[in-house]
């Protein structure tokens, strides 16, 4: 799976007295489209204690505290410096019982709900973990884009340019906010019709707009202005008929009226925090 990210603003905390939550900003809790907090449960590549000896990112030297020893601390940021200060580290296990964080050098794919258990993973494209699932999905006339938590899916939708056939991109089952931009030929009616496996479908929940604008495909863009996508019928309304590998009950949804050149949508996979 191959995404790319367009833009994103990352903060690197290297001050001792300014320790909050935010030094876990390269990392999001990692949770599933119900909301639940999942563990990762395949083998961490590093174990540590959080009341080992831990310095803060940002070398020494020079008047803003880098390297100093910082205590106390929130464990989930002592466990972000010591995956951070891991130059191979990509995700980590927070667990409050033994006190301990588990280090991984790879997004692992296993992860279910552990009490007592939260794991971390990767802001970054490509170092999702906790696994994937299909995301089946077609256009009228065309899918020029498709964003998942800001990153570009790259090199899965082969069928993008005809509607007839679904493209199976995987998206992470972490995934926050899902993006599309269709481009429609204004003579005929277009939309978009997609549904992942049990997880999510277009329907009018979709929030949808006719002009882009900046930041539109991040997670944190605020789409609360945004219009309710208008629902034209489920998989097999006319003229459309019925596309193979898409769940019946997913809607065709577009702007009002459908003949819109250019549409962007986003749908929150997860409730809006």
């Amino acid at each position: 799976m191959t995404f790319a990210r367009l833009s994103f603003p990352w903060i690197f905390l290297g001050v001792c007295s300014v320790v909050t939550s935010s030094s876990t900003s390269l990392f999001r809790m990692a949770t599933n489209a119900s909301g639940a907090i999942l563990c990762a449960t395949e083998t961490p590549s590093i174990v540590c204690n959080v009341g080992d000896q831990q310095t803060a990112p940002g070398g020494g030297g020079g008047g803003g505290g880098g390297g100093a020893i910082c205590r106390p601390a929130p464990e989930a940021v002592l466990c972000s410096w010591k995956c951070r200060n891991q130059w191979n580290c990509v995700s980590f296990n927070w667990k409050s019982a033994s006190q301990q964080c588990e280090l991984f050098t790879y997004a692992p794919s296993g992860c279910l709900s552990v009490s007592g258990c939260t794991h971390y993973e990767s802001q970054r494209c490509g170092q999702r973990s906790c696994g994937t699932q299909l995301f089946n999905v077609t256009a009228d006339n065309e899918l020029r884009n498709l964003f998942v938590d800001g990153c570009e899916v790259i090199g899965q939708m082969p069928n993008a340019a005809t509607w007839k056939e679904i493209d199976t991109p995987s998206v992470p089952v972490t995934t926050g906010v899902i993006a599309i931009y269709v481009r429609n030929d204004p003579n005929s009616p277009g939309g978009l019709l997609g549904s992942a496996e049990d997880a999510f479908y277009t329907n009018s929940a979709w929030k949808i707009s006719t002009s882009p604008h900046q930041g539109w495909m991040e997670a944190a863009f605020d789409d609360s202005a945004w219009s309710n996508a208008t629902e034209y019928g489920a998989n097999g309304v006319m003229p459309w008929k019925t596309i193979a590998g898409v769940r019946t009950t997913a809607q065709w949804i577009a702007a009002n009226p459908p003949t819109q050149t250019d549409v962007y949508f986003r749908y929150h996979v997860k409730p809006v925090a």
